[in-house]
């Protein structure tokens, strides 16, 4: 990505955090578990998806931009994203 110049959107957990948060929502919808304890293991994602952002961050040249893939539950919550990303993420803020 880094050599061909495009950009990577990482997701730093901040929707896996609105599903667990809003499991009782979520369960037995389409494509979602069927009960709110079946959530469960979505917790142990949390700290991958830290990690593929901490490895992105450490490639030379590698574009990272902030986008998100905000679902019911998750409305004014951007701020919660961006900090999950730069702070739990260990993204860092960039000098200015």
């Amino acid at each position: 990505m880094a050599e061909k110049g495009i950009y990577f959107d990482p997701q730093a957990g901040q929707l896996i955090k609105n599903y667990l948060d809003n499991r009782a929502r979520y369960a037995s919808t389409p494509f979602f578990p069927k009960t709110p304890q079946e959530f469960e293991p979505m917790k142990e994602l949390l700290p991958i998806t830290h990690e593929v952002v901490q490895r992105a961050h450490k490639i030379s040249g590698l574009k990272i931009v902030f986008g998100t893939d905000a679902l019911a539950g998750m409305h004014g919550h951007n701020v919660e994203d961006l900090i999950n990303r730069v702070v739990e993420g260990g993204i860092g803020v960039p000098a200015a």
